[in-house]
Protein backbone atom coordinates (compact mmCIF):
# COMPACT_ATOMS: atom_id res chain seq x y z
CA UNK A 1 0.00 0.00 0.00
CA UNK A 2 1.40 3.42 -0.94
CA UNK A 3 1.94 6.31 1.46
CA UNK A 4 -0.73 8.23 -0.45
CA UNK A 5 -3.33 5.48 0.02
CA UNK A 6 -2.44 5.15 3.68
CA UNK A 7 -2.82 8.90 4.14
CA UNK A 8 -6.10 8.98 2.26
CA UNK A 9 -7.46 6.03 4.19
CA UNK A 10 -6.41 7.56 7.49
CA UNK A 11 -8.01 10.89 6.69
CA UNK A 12 -11.19 9.15 5.55
CA UNK A 13 -11.36 7.12 8.76
CA UNK A 14 -10.74 10.23 10.85
CA UNK A 15 -13.47 12.09 8.98
CA UNK A 16 -15.95 9.26 9.47
CA UNK A 17 -15.10 9.01 13.16
CA UNK A 18 -15.57 12.75 13.59
CA UNK A 19 -18.85 12.69 11.70
CA UNK A 20 -20.11 9.82 13.84
CA UNK A 21 -19.23 11.65 17.04
CA UNK A 22 -20.59 15.06 16.09
CA UNK A 23 -24.25 14.36 17.02
CA UNK A 24 -23.14 13.32 20.54
CA UNK A 25 -21.18 16.56 20.93
CA UNK A 26 -24.12 18.58 19.66
CA UNK A 27 -26.69 17.12 22.04
CA UNK A 28 -28.39 19.58 24.38
CA UNK A 29 -27.79 18.77 28.02
CA UNK A 30 -30.75 18.66 30.39
CA UNK A 31 -30.78 18.12 34.14
CA UNK A 32 -34.12 16.67 35.23
CA UNK A 33 -34.90 16.56 38.95
CA UNK A 34 -37.60 14.42 40.55
CA UNK A 35 -39.16 14.88 43.96
CA UNK A 36 -38.17 11.34 45.02
CA UNK A 37 -37.25 7.98 43.51
CA UNK A 38 -39.94 5.55 42.41
CA UNK A 39 -41.94 3.92 39.66
CA UNK A 40 -44.22 6.95 39.37
CA UNK A 41 -41.38 8.68 37.45
CA UNK A 42 -41.26 5.68 35.14
CA UNK A 43 -41.88 7.49 31.86
CA UNK A 44 -38.72 9.55 32.31
CA UNK A 45 -36.74 6.44 33.29
CA UNK A 46 -38.05 4.60 30.21
CA UNK A 47 -37.10 7.47 27.89
CA UNK A 48 -33.62 7.52 29.42
CA UNK A 49 -32.92 3.77 29.39
CA UNK A 50 -34.42 3.06 25.96
CA UNK A 51 -32.56 5.93 24.31
CA UNK A 52 -35.56 8.08 23.42
CA UNK A 53 -33.85 11.22 24.73
CA UNK A 54 -30.79 10.38 22.64
CA UNK A 55 -32.97 9.99 19.54
CA UNK A 56 -34.12 13.61 19.84
CA UNK A 57 -30.63 14.97 20.52
CA UNK A 58 -30.86 15.38 24.28
CA UNK A 59 -28.28 14.36 26.87
CA UNK A 60 -30.55 13.94 29.90
CA UNK A 61 -29.50 13.28 33.50
CA UNK A 62 -32.22 12.41 36.01
CA UNK A 63 -31.64 12.77 39.73
CA UNK A 64 -33.60 12.63 42.99
CA UNK A 65 -34.10 16.04 44.58
CA UNK A 66 -34.97 14.57 48.01
CA UNK A 67 -38.39 16.11 48.30
CA UNK A 68 -40.68 18.22 46.18
CA UNK A 69 -39.67 21.50 47.81
CA UNK A 70 -36.00 20.80 47.15
CA UNK A 71 -36.73 19.77 43.57
CA UNK A 72 -38.62 22.99 42.91
CA UNK A 73 -35.77 24.97 44.46
CA UNK A 74 -33.39 23.25 42.03
CA UNK A 75 -35.49 24.43 39.08
CA UNK A 76 -35.74 27.95 40.44
CA UNK A 77 -32.00 28.07 41.10
CA UNK A 78 -31.12 26.73 37.67
CA UNK A 79 -29.30 23.56 38.76
CA UNK A 80 -32.07 21.64 36.96
CA UNK A 81 -33.91 22.79 33.87
CA UNK A 82 -36.94 20.51 34.25
CA UNK A 83 -38.55 19.08 37.37
CA UNK A 84 -41.09 16.31 37.71
CA UNK A 85 -42.81 17.56 40.84
CA UNK A 86 -46.19 17.73 42.51
CA UNK A 87 -48.54 20.46 41.35
CA UNK A 88 -48.85 21.46 45.02
CA UNK A 89 -45.12 22.18 45.36
CA UNK A 90 -44.95 24.05 42.07
CA UNK A 91 -47.97 26.21 42.85
CA UNK A 92 -46.49 27.23 46.20
CA UNK A 93 -43.38 28.53 44.45
CA UNK A 94 -45.47 30.46 41.91
CA UNK A 95 -47.51 31.96 44.72
CA UNK A 96 -44.25 33.26 46.23
CA UNK A 97 -43.39 35.02 42.98
CA UNK A 98 -41.38 32.41 41.09
CA UNK A 99 -42.13 32.27 37.38
CA UNK A 100 -42.64 28.55 36.73
CA UNK A 101 -44.82 26.74 34.22
CA UNK A 102 -46.21 23.21 34.10
CA UNK A 103 -45.56 22.18 30.49
CA UNK A 104 -46.97 18.66 30.66
CA UNK A 105 -48.14 15.91 32.95
CA UNK A 106 -46.23 13.30 34.91
CA UNK A 107 -48.74 10.93 36.46
CA UNK A 108 -52.46 11.37 36.94
CA UNK A 109 -54.17 10.19 40.11
CA UNK A 110 -52.56 9.65 43.51
CA UNK A 111 -50.18 6.67 43.30
CA UNK A 112 -48.96 6.95 46.89
CA UNK A 113 -50.51 5.14 49.84
CA UNK A 114 -50.45 5.39 53.62
CA UNK A 115 -48.64 2.34 54.99
CA UNK A 116 -48.77 1.64 58.74
CA UNK A 117 -46.96 -0.79 60.98
CA UNK A 118 -48.94 -4.02 60.82
CA UNK A 119 -48.64 -4.23 64.62
CA UNK A 120 -51.06 -1.31 64.92
CA UNK A 121 -53.83 -3.37 63.34
CA UNK A 122 -53.34 -6.61 65.26
CA UNK A 123 -56.61 -6.24 67.19
CA UNK A 124 -58.52 -6.48 63.90
CA UNK A 125 -60.78 -3.52 64.66
CA UNK A 126 -59.57 -1.64 61.59
CA UNK A 127 -59.04 -3.28 58.23
CA UNK A 128 -59.18 -2.55 54.50
CA UNK A 129 -62.97 -2.23 54.59
CA UNK A 130 -63.09 0.26 57.47
CA UNK A 131 -64.16 3.86 56.90
CA UNK A 132 -61.60 6.54 56.21
CA UNK A 133 -62.37 8.08 59.61
CA UNK A 134 -61.68 4.77 61.34
CA UNK A 135 -58.43 4.33 59.44
CA UNK A 136 -57.32 7.85 60.25
CA UNK A 137 -58.00 7.31 63.95
CA UNK A 138 -55.22 4.71 64.00
CA UNK A 139 -52.79 7.60 63.53
CA UNK A 140 -53.60 9.32 66.83
CA UNK A 141 -50.36 10.07 68.69
CA UNK A 142 -48.38 8.35 65.93
CA UNK A 143 -45.35 9.39 63.85
CA UNK A 144 -45.94 9.58 60.09
CA UNK A 145 -43.02 9.94 57.66
CA UNK A 146 -43.59 11.75 54.36
CA UNK A 147 -41.30 12.73 51.52
CA UNK A 148 -42.20 16.43 51.89
CA UNK A 149 -44.17 17.92 54.78
CA UNK A 150 -45.17 20.95 52.73
CA UNK A 151 -45.85 18.99 49.57
CA UNK A 152 -48.31 16.43 48.26
CA UNK A 153 -47.33 13.59 50.61
CA UNK A 154 -47.65 15.85 53.64
CA UNK A 155 -50.96 17.15 52.35
CA UNK A 156 -52.22 13.58 51.97
CA UNK A 157 -51.29 12.72 55.57
CA UNK A 158 -53.08 15.84 56.84
CA UNK A 159 -56.11 14.99 54.71
CA UNK A 160 -56.39 11.55 56.34
CA UNK A 161 -56.05 13.04 59.81
CA UNK A 162 -58.76 15.56 59.00
CA UNK A 163 -61.09 12.78 57.83
CA UNK A 164 -60.68 11.18 61.26
CA UNK A 165 -61.42 14.48 63.01
CA UNK A 166 -57.91 14.60 64.45
CA UNK A 167 -56.28 18.00 64.98
CA UNK A 168 -52.87 18.39 63.38
CA UNK A 169 -51.14 18.23 66.77
CA UNK A 170 -52.55 14.76 67.48
CA UNK A 171 -49.99 13.16 65.18
CA UNK A 172 -46.41 13.98 64.27
CA UNK A 173 -45.52 14.32 60.60
CA UNK A 174 -41.81 14.20 59.74
CA UNK A 175 -39.72 14.49 56.57
CA UNK A 176 -38.01 11.24 55.60
CA UNK A 177 -37.41 11.07 51.86
CA UNK A 178 -35.18 7.99 51.69
CA UNK A 179 -36.86 4.76 50.60
CA UNK A 180 -34.44 2.70 52.64
CA UNK A 181 -34.89 5.07 55.60
CA UNK A 182 -38.67 4.81 55.57
CA UNK A 183 -38.63 1.03 55.32
CA UNK A 184 -36.00 0.53 58.02
CA UNK A 185 -37.70 3.00 60.36
CA UNK A 186 -41.11 1.39 59.96
CA UNK A 187 -39.68 -2.09 60.51
CA UNK A 188 -37.84 -0.94 63.66
CA UNK A 189 -40.88 0.89 65.03
CA UNK A 190 -39.18 4.28 64.89
CA UNK A 191 -42.09 5.56 62.80
CA UNK A 192 -45.65 4.28 62.74
CA UNK A 193 -46.58 5.04 59.14
CA UNK A 194 -45.28 6.49 55.90
CA UNK A 195 -46.70 7.98 52.73
CA UNK A 196 -44.89 6.79 49.63
CA UNK A 197 -45.36 5.03 46.31
CA UNK A 198 -44.13 1.90 44.56
CA UNK A 199 -41.97 -0.09 45.15
CA UNK A 200 -41.74 1.14 48.76
CA UNK A 201 -45.35 0.13 49.46
CA UNK A 202 -44.99 -3.38 48.08
CA UNK A 203 -41.70 -4.00 49.89
CA UNK A 204 -43.15 -3.24 53.34
CA UNK A 205 -46.30 -5.26 52.66
CA UNK A 206 -44.46 -8.26 51.22
CA UNK A 207 -42.13 -8.45 54.20
CA UNK A 208 -45.07 -8.36 56.61
CA UNK A 209 -44.22 -5.39 58.80
CA UNK A 210 -46.34 -2.91 56.83
CA UNK A 211 -49.99 -2.74 55.80
CA UNK A 212 -51.31 -0.43 53.08
CA UNK A 213 -54.08 1.16 55.15
CA UNK A 214 -55.22 4.01 52.90
CA UNK A 215 -54.95 3.35 49.17
CA UNK A 216 -56.43 6.18 47.06
CA UNK A 217 -57.49 3.91 44.19
CA UNK A 218 -59.57 1.97 46.71
CA UNK A 219 -60.48 4.50 49.39
CA UNK A 220 -60.54 7.81 47.50
CA UNK A 221 -61.21 6.83 43.90
CA UNK A 222 -63.96 9.43 43.47
CA UNK A 223 -61.77 12.41 44.34
CA UNK A 224 -58.25 11.54 43.21
CA UNK A 225 -58.64 11.52 39.42
CA UNK A 226 -56.32 14.51 39.09
CA UNK A 227 -52.99 15.84 37.89
CA UNK A 228 -50.49 14.76 40.52
CA UNK A 229 -47.00 15.32 39.16
CA UNK A 230 -46.26 17.77 36.37
CA UNK A 231 -43.30 18.65 34.16
CA UNK A 232 -42.21 22.04 35.51
CA UNK A 233 -39.76 24.56 34.03
CA UNK A 234 -38.82 28.17 34.57
CA UNK A 235 -40.81 30.45 32.28
CA UNK A 236 -37.65 32.02 30.87
CA UNK A 237 -36.22 28.59 29.99
CA UNK A 238 -39.44 27.73 28.16
CA UNK A 239 -39.37 31.01 26.23
CA UNK A 240 -35.72 30.62 25.24
CA UNK A 241 -35.75 26.87 24.52
CA UNK A 242 -39.10 25.82 23.01
CA UNK A 243 -37.39 23.34 20.69
CA UNK A 244 -35.62 21.62 23.58
CA UNK A 245 -38.88 21.40 25.51
CA UNK A 246 -40.65 19.94 22.49
CA UNK A 247 -37.99 17.28 21.98
CA UNK A 248 -38.08 16.39 25.68
CA UNK A 249 -41.87 15.98 25.61
CA UNK A 250 -41.68 13.92 22.40
CA UNK A 251 -39.35 11.46 24.11
CA UNK A 252 -41.67 11.23 27.11
CA UNK A 253 -44.69 10.73 24.88
CA UNK A 254 -42.89 7.85 23.16
CA UNK A 255 -42.14 6.35 26.58
CA UNK A 256 -45.82 6.62 27.54
CA UNK A 257 -46.81 4.78 24.39
CA UNK A 258 -44.30 1.95 24.91
CA UNK A 259 -45.51 1.52 28.50
CA UNK A 260 -48.85 0.53 26.99
CA UNK A 261 -47.76 -1.28 23.82
CA UNK A 262 -44.89 -3.23 25.42
CA UNK A 263 -45.29 -3.09 29.21
CA UNK A 264 -42.70 -5.82 29.84
CA UNK A 265 -40.04 -3.83 27.97
CA UNK A 266 -41.05 -0.63 29.77
CA UNK A 267 -41.00 -2.31 33.19
CA UNK A 268 -37.52 -3.71 32.57
CA UNK A 269 -36.28 -0.22 31.64
CA UNK A 270 -37.72 1.29 34.83
CA UNK A 271 -36.11 -1.24 37.14
CA UNK A 272 -32.84 -1.13 35.22
CA UNK A 273 -32.77 2.58 35.94
CA UNK A 274 -33.64 2.10 39.62
CA UNK A 275 -30.92 -0.51 39.99
CA UNK A 276 -28.37 2.09 38.92
CA UNK A 277 -29.38 4.60 41.57
CA UNK A 278 -27.29 4.66 44.72
CA UNK A 279 -30.28 5.98 46.67
CA UNK A 280 -32.49 3.03 45.73
CA UNK A 281 -32.52 -0.57 46.85
CA UNK A 282 -30.72 -2.40 44.07
CA UNK A 283 -32.24 -5.78 44.87
CA UNK A 284 -35.93 -5.50 44.08
CA UNK A 285 -37.01 -9.11 43.52
CA UNK A 286 -39.19 -10.03 40.55
CA UNK A 287 -42.26 -10.28 42.78
CA UNK A 288 -41.87 -6.68 43.96
CA UNK A 289 -41.18 -5.46 40.44
CA UNK A 290 -44.33 -7.10 39.12
CA UNK A 291 -46.53 -5.72 41.91
CA UNK A 292 -45.05 -2.23 41.78
CA UNK A 293 -45.41 -2.03 38.02
CA UNK A 294 -48.98 -3.37 38.02
CA UNK A 295 -49.99 -0.96 40.79
CA UNK A 296 -48.44 2.13 39.19
CA UNK A 297 -49.10 1.65 35.46
CA UNK A 298 -52.77 2.80 35.69
CA UNK A 299 -51.52 6.22 36.83
CA UNK A 300 -49.46 6.81 33.70
CA UNK A 301 -51.25 9.31 31.41
CA UNK A 302 -52.48 8.69 27.88
CA UNK A 303 -50.24 11.50 26.60
CA UNK A 304 -47.91 14.20 27.88
CA UNK A 305 -50.58 16.90 27.70
CA UNK A 306 -52.22 18.22 30.85
CA UNK A 307 -55.90 17.36 31.25
CA UNK A 308 -58.04 20.40 32.06
CA UNK A 309 -60.60 18.49 34.13
CA UNK A 310 -57.88 16.67 36.10
CA UNK A 311 -56.09 19.97 36.63
CA UNK A 312 -59.25 21.47 38.15
CA UNK A 313 -59.67 18.43 40.42
CA UNK A 314 -56.05 18.65 41.53
CA UNK A 315 -56.33 22.31 42.38
CA UNK A 316 -59.37 21.55 44.54
CA UNK A 317 -57.82 18.59 46.39
CA UNK A 318 -54.52 20.31 47.16
CA UNK A 319 -56.05 23.70 47.86
CA UNK A 320 -54.13 25.61 45.19
CA UNK A 321 -54.71 29.32 45.70
CA UNK A 322 -57.54 30.79 43.60
CA UNK A 323 -55.33 33.82 42.99
CA UNK A 324 -53.39 31.63 40.57
CA UNK A 325 -55.38 30.83 37.46
CA UNK A 326 -54.36 28.08 35.06
CA UNK A 327 -52.60 30.58 32.81
CA UNK A 328 -50.31 31.50 35.70
CA UNK A 329 -49.45 27.86 36.37
CA UNK A 330 -49.41 26.11 33.02
CA UNK A 331 -48.46 26.33 29.38
CA UNK A 332 -49.88 23.27 27.65
CA UNK A 333 -49.20 24.49 24.09
CA UNK A 334 -46.20 22.34 23.21
CA UNK A 335 -47.53 19.25 24.99
CA UNK A 336 -50.78 19.47 23.06
CA UNK A 337 -48.84 19.79 19.81
CA UNK A 338 -46.78 16.69 20.67
CA UNK A 339 -49.91 14.79 21.65
CA UNK A 340 -51.67 15.80 18.42
CA UNK A 341 -54.45 17.64 20.22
Amino acid sequence: MTFKSLLTGGLTAAFLLTAAQTPAWARDKLEVVTSTTGVLFGTAYIAKKLGYFDEVGLDVSIYDGNGGSNAVAAIVGGSAQIGIVGLKNMSQAVLKGQSLKAIGTGVQGFPNALVVRSELLKDGKVNAGSSLAEKGAVLRDRVIAVTDIGGSSGEFARFILKQAGLPADKATIINLNSIAGQLASLKAGKIDAFVNGSPTIETAVRDGYGTALVVPSRDLKDITAFEYTVQAVRADFLKQNPDVVERYLKALDKAIKVSRSDPAKAKAAVFDFLAEQASADNAYPAEIQDLAWTNTLPYFPASVALDDAKLTASRAFFGVSETLDNAALTDNTIARKVAGQ
